[in-house]
């Protein structure tokens, strides 16, 4: 969810727990398809705020990668309401 506080609480939760069902769909089927191939994905998508709004953000999704294991990392800024990408 946007608005959850500190990175702490954030470490080791599933990325698509803040996207509207639609997006998730998405997420699943094609983005991370792509960012798992380019190892990128910026594009624009729907969150859900805690409090339940819906808002759009930027997102820029990237792979870090070590030795052994690779994890998604993702940056979200919010969009002002009259933005598009």
């Amino acid at each position: 969810m946007i608005n959850e506080g500190s990175g702490d609480k954030l470490e080791g939760r599933i990325i698509g727990l803040s996207f509207p069902g639609p997006i998730k769909d998405r997420l699943y089927n094609e983005i991370f398809p792509e960012l798992i191939e380019n190892g990128k994905w910026t594009g624009e998508l729907e969150r859900i705020t805690r409090s339940g709004k819906h808002i759009s953000c930027l997102e820029n999704f990237f792979i870090i990668e070590n030795d052994s294991d690779f994890f998604i990392a993702n940056i979200s800024t919010i969009l002002p309401k009259s933005s598009t990408i």
